[in-house]
């Protein structure tokens, strides 16, 4: 039997761009609407909100991201630790030189 591959989304199993769109937009929203209405309601600069949006959306430019869009730079492990591919999810969440800054910071913070 031969494997072969189905697009889900149209009943004759084609893909199309079309639907492809419908179902990113449907998927994006209904993960990212309530994060997005909360960061919108904050109460900080515009800067500062358009960096989370870019953040939440992987639109920093890591290395990853620039070769991704042919931006060839040499090396592309994280500057900090100098191990793990330069992501937006390691930069942020995994890096264990950025964890040590994210800790000093809550460590910093008055819970009111």
């Amino acid at each position: 039997m031969r494997d072969l591959w189905v697009w889900n989304d149209e009943a004759n199993g084609n893909y199309l761009v079309k639907t492809a769109y419908k179902a990113i937009q449907i998927v994006t929203h209904v993960q990212g609407s309530e994060v997005f209405k909360k960061l919108r309601s904050l109460k900080v600069s515009s800067d500062a909100l358009h960096f989370c949006f870019k953040t939440l959306m992987d639109r920093i430019p890591t290395m990853e991201n620039l070769e991704k869009r042919g931006i060839t730079l040499s090396g592309n492990l994280c500057l900090l630790c100098l191990k793990h591919l330069k992501t937006t999810n390691h930069l942020f969440l995994t890096c264990r030189v950025t964890q040590t800054v994210w800790e000093n910071v809550i460590d910093g913070w008055v819970l009111v």
